[in-house]
């Protein structure tokens, strides 16, 4: 569930300002409100900041460099700041390098056609009476130039001859595009090149050398982020003459050992309901069993708004019947379980709900798989003694009939019931405003679109009972959507609406057609099992063609099983991130909670 908030202004006199902040620092229960957090007032804030920003720059210069995991206690912040400025003027003296070596790279390409000579001889050659000047030309108007130009030819190609006229007049000529002369030869070009080189060698070796201080950058993080954190809380903190204060938001649970501490400490408390422009936290809070979906959450980055819904429950539940459906295969389900437990007992110290949530959905995907017959896309285990049990003939894999049929209305049964669980959790939330009898014409119009599937999609006899319910829930949305208290106007404006609302009815009807995704994804993961078990059977099992059978029931179940992750994280999420969530409502605009503490 989603945690009540207080908002909390504490009042502290001004002279007590840094003590009250350190122990409230060490009491961490306040989220201190962004809207007061003032960063251009410090100078302090901006220079931690700045120095922050170099560390991480520093770090990500150094990323592929070898690095030192021992600790370095013996640097302190302002001397790690030092090292990553000498990183980052080492990755700069590289690039300076980088650049230079580019431009006499080109500027070599474009002497060399010309030879070794020195720019200098040719002014020296002007002063004494010679105006020798070079020229590039067109290969084929080289013959066409005119006879009182007196030339030597220096260098050609299939497109560019280079000239040098000996007494050539000045001012520009047709055709001829004069040659501007480098300011060194080629072989002084080159024997900076090979400077440059060496020089940028020694930096890059130096920059690599630093990789042994990483570990000292990231402790310095740690500290300034410590640091950053008590600063902004301070500038937070708006002084108004003898008196400081501060604003943030504390949780329910947590207001009483605030209110302990504020009579300890001398402190004054506001205590209030947060008002509707509030910028409140998020925290979620949930039983043990119901946590395990968390790592799902902090995978999508996602936080419900405050105001808005805790799904977790709802999300664990039909995830784990998403993903066992979408994986569909008993085999993949054991190798999964099978591989939870051996990365388990390796990492023993991680947080126990990554494992507890995919031995969850390994059990589901088992028991999926077994009772459609399903193991390893094999026929053959599924009609072993020792499995064959677990089957429900009317959605066997290998059956031939209307199974696909089942399997769909299935689907769409799942899709009915969640979208509608989503319908009902509004009507609850609602009441006793009006507006929540809106929500059961929205769970009546689900119901009538899961009949319209059924009679367009699966081709069964059309059900009265669609007039009724369609019908019905228009009704119940035009009534009651946009009631705020004058129950006739209300009506009226819901009736305008109505065009807007026949577009969410058309919305509502691909929702639960998008449920079929569950049976499309189980059934290609079947065929794909099916062709490579295939395929191994033909190569044989048999001397040496047995290496290559196996070779491809490997490839082809772990392709399958990586195509089956994807198709979890696409399908199982979106179902529950956008339908589902759709028809709650939710935006997922929430900030965590993040209380200012040690």
């Amino acid at each position: 569930m989603i945690v009540p908030m207080k908002k909390v202004t504490l009042i502290v006199l001004a002279s007590e300002k840094q003590a009250a902040l350190k122990d409230l620092a060490r009491l961490g229960v306040l989220d201190i409100e962004s809207s007061t957090v003032l960063h251009s007032d410090s100078d302090e804030l901006e220079s931690l900041r700045e120095s922050r920003n170099l560390l991480h720059k520093g770090l990500f210069l150094l990323d592929k460099a070898p690095g030192n995991d021992k600790k370095t206690k013996e640097y302190t912040p302002d001397k790690a700041r030092s090292l990553a400025m000498e990183t980052c003027d080492l990755a700069d003296r590289i690039h300076e390098l980088q650049e230079e070596e580019l431009r006499l790279r080109a500027a070599s390409d474009r002497i060399s056609p010309w030879g070794d000579f020195k720019p200098q001889d040719i002014p020296e050659l002007r002063e004494a009476g010679m105006n020798v000047r070079l020229f590039e030309i067109d290969v084929k108007k080289l013959r066409s130039l005119s006879p009182e130009i007196d030339y030597i030819l220096v260098n050609k190609d299939k497109h560019v001859a280079r000239i040098a006229c000996v007494a050539a007049p000045e001012g520009p000529l047709a055709d001829l595009h004069e040659f501007k002369l480098p300011e060194q030869s080629l072989s002084e070009i080159g024997t900076r090149i090979r400077e440059v080189e060496k020089e940028r060698a020694r930096m890059q070796s130096s920059l690599w050398a630093m990789g042994k201080h990483k570990h000292a950058f990231k402790q310095a993080l740690t500290e300034l982020d410590k640091r950053i954190e008590f600063e902004e809380a301070n500038v937070s903190m708006i002084n108004d003459g003898e008196l400081s204060h501060i604003s943030g938001f504390c949780p329910e649970p947590a207001v009483p050992e605030l209110k302990h501490a504020a009579g300890k400490h001398g402190w004054a408390l506001l205590i209030e309901e947060p008002g509707e422009g509030d910028q409140v936290p998020t925290l979620v809070k949930n039983p043990r069993w119901i946590r395990i979906i968390k790592p799902v959450f902090d995978f999508l980055g996602t936080v419900p708004g405050y105001r808005e819904y805790d799904i977790s429950l709802w999300f664990l539940l039909f995830f784990s019947i998403f993903f066992g459906m979408l994986i569909g295969d008993a085999g993949y389900g054991m190798f999964f379980l099978l591989l939870t437990l051996v990365v388990r007992l390796v990492a023993r110290k991680a947080p126990p709900e990554f494992f507890i949530l995919m031995g969850v959905t390994g059990f589901v995907t088992v028991v999926w798989g077994g009772i459609t017959g399903t193991w390893f896309g094999s026929e053959a285990i599924a009609r072993s003694p020792l499995v064959s049990w677990m089957i429900i003939p009317a959605i066997y894999s290998f059956k031939q009939g209307n199974t696909s049929a089942i399997l769909m209305q299935f689907c769409f049964i799942i899709g009915t019931v969640h979208l509608s669980i989503a319908r009902l959790q509004n009507f609850f939330r609602r009441l006793p405003s009006l507006k929540a009898f809106a929500e059961l014409g929205w769970l009546s119009i689900i119901i009538a679109m899961y009949f319209i599937v059924l009679f367009l999609i699966l081709q069964q006899d059309f059900n009265p009972v669609i007039v009724i319910l369609l019908g019905g829930g228009l009704l119940l949305v035009i009534l009651f959507s946009e009631q705020q208290g004058r129950f006739i106007k209300g009506a009226l404006i819901g009736l305008v609406k109505l065009p807007l609302n026949i577009l969410s009815v058309i919305s509502t009807f691909a929702d639960v057609v998008s449920y079929v995704r569950l049976f499309a994804v189980g059934l290609s993961a079947l065929e794909i099992a099916k062709a490579f078990n295939g395929m191994a059977q033909n190569v044989g099992f048999q001397g040496f063609a047995i290496a290559g059978a196996v070779l491809i029931l490997f490839f082809g179940h772990v392709l399958n099983i990586v195509l089956g992750i994807m198709a979890v994280v696409v399908h199982g999420v979106r179902l529950n991130m956008l339908e589902y969530s759709g028809q709650l409502g939710m935006e997922w605009t929430g900030k965590p909670y993040k209380p200012f503490k040690e």
